[in-house]
């Protein structure tokens, strides 16, 4: 395997990741009527990381108020929102 087919791998790896995601938050939005969930719970049921998530709010990829906000000095996701951004990720 030359440089060119790992890093194709390991693109693919990633895009792979990526529909995991949406599939679980898919699959929790069927299951949850809860727009809003507490960070942790986010983290159960998509599979994600609080760093993952914490590292989206730094760089601004998810913006406070529509993917998730604080309430009392805790993080909350919005589902529906994360969906549609994973949706239009490439």
């Amino acid at each position: 395997m030359n440089l060119s087919d790992v890093e194709m791998v390991a693109r693919l790896v990633e895009r792979i990741e990526k529909i995991g995601e949406a599939a679980a938050v898919k699959a929790a939005l069927a299951g949850q009527p809860m727009t809003w969930v507490k960070l942790e719970r986010y983290v159960e049921i998509a599979g994600d990381s609080v760093d993952a998530v914490q590292a989206r709010r730094k760089a601004g990829k998810w913006l406070n108020g529509r993917e998730c906000k604080v309430v009392d000095g805790r993080v909350w996701i919005n589902l529906r929102a994360v969906e549609q951004w994973i949706e239009k990720w490439e």
